[in-house]
């Protein structure tokens, strides 16, 4: 079970890998960030506008996925 702690639309200071399609978020571009506990671990990460709004579509039925899993800001995965 997961808790986020901080979930905001940010403008990048360095460049970042998306937490959803692996591609690189480049420094200066609008990205969500996430910051939360899961399974006693405490995780951040970065994602596309686009791939934070293709996350939020299936996270209801979606447990868990890795970075490149899914084409930049699609929920079908390859």
């Amino acid at each position: 079970m997961s808790h986020t702690f901080e979930y905001k639309n940010i403008k990048t200071r360095a460049d970042h890998v998306c937490g959803w399609c692996g591609e690189t978020i480049n420094n200066g571009d609008n990205a969500w960030f996430h910051r939360y506990v899961d399974d006693g671990g405490f995780y951040s990460d970065y994602m596309h506008p686009e791939c934070n709004s293709a996350m939020q579509s299936c996270k209801d039925w979606l447990d868990e996925w890795n970075p490149g899993d899914f084409p930049r800001g699609s929920s079908e995965a390859y």
